[in-house]
């Protein structure tokens, strides 16, 4: 396993170590096991003011639009969404996770992790590891306030 600090700390979390990595220049990153029909997790942030200073409930549900969201141990609010598109004829399984955190006073960050394979593939034993293993790195990962990065 290898630690990634993303931007400096904004989150870290664990990713095989064989899996490769990148980023854009506008800092999206992404990872992903080497070779044909492999999965790729993406991940970037979004930071974003309130006016009025909220609790982290009221907030999720207006960020999360109404949608359904879960509080994760650490007491952040999480959001899951699996879409399924099609991107030059080929037909994808989206899976999407949005941890909303508190930065500091009217502050907040909107932490997004992706993973995104083949619709053809989602029951293949190697695609289900990969989507566990996803869905763990982001409820196990580490979302600091400003404060602690």
């Amino acid at each position: 396993m290898k630690t990634i600090h993303y931007q400096r700390g904004l989150v870290s979390f664990e990713i095989p170590s064989h899996w490769c990595e990148d980023a854009d220049a506008a800092g999206s990153a992404r990872f992903y096991a080497d070779g044909d029909d492999t999965g790729t997790m993406r991940l970037n942030t979004l930071t974003f003011e309130r006016e009025q200073l909220q609790a982290v409930e009221e907030t999720a549900r207006e960020v999360f639009r109404g949608q359904a969201y879960e509080m994760l141990p650490g007491g952040l609010p999480m959001r899951h969404v699996l879409t399924t598109e099609n991107e030059g004829g080929e037909w994808l399984h989206v899976h999407r996770w949005d941890v909303l955190v508190a930065v500091s006073p009217g502050h907040w960050r909107l932490v997004c992790f992706g993973y995104t394979g083949l619709a053809s593939a989602a029951e293949e034993p190697r695609m289900q590891e990969e989507l566990r293993f996803v869905e763990h790195a982001v409820r196990t990962a580490r979302y600091p306030s400003a404060q602690q990065v």
